[in-house]
C-alpha cells in the first residue's frame, strides 16, 4: 500500500502555496521545539535539574535536525523557481 502526505496538485500556482504553507508549518514546529529548549535550559540551571538540561541537549538535535529541513527547502524552492 503506497501513502503519499503531499496532495496531488497539478498547478503550479497552488504547488507554491502548499510549499509555502508547509514552510510555515515547519518554521511554527521549531519555534515551539526552541521555546521549550530555552525554557528546559533555564528551568535546569535554576533548579540544578540534569534531567531537564539533557532533554534540552535531546531538543536541541531535534532543533538542529529540523533547521537542516528547512534549508532543504530553502535550495529546493530557488532551485524550482531558477529552472
Amino acid at each position: 500500500m503506497i501513502h503519499f502526505h503531499r496532495p496531488k496538485i497539478k498547478s503550479q500556482d497552488l504547488l507554491h502555496k502548499y510549499r509555502l504553507i508547509e514552510r510555515r508549518k515547519l518554521k511554527t514546529v521549531m519555534t515551539i521545539t526552541g521555546t521549550m529548549m530555552i525554557v528546559e535550559v533555564i528551568g535546569g540551571l535554576l533548579t540544578g535539574s540534569l534531567a531537564l538540561l539533557s532533554d534540552a541537549g535531546h531538543m536541541f538535535t531535534h532543533f538542529f535536525c529540523l533547521r537542516g529541513q528547512l534549508c532543504s527547502y530553502s535550495l529546493c524552492y530557488k532551485r524550482g523557481m531558477s529552472s
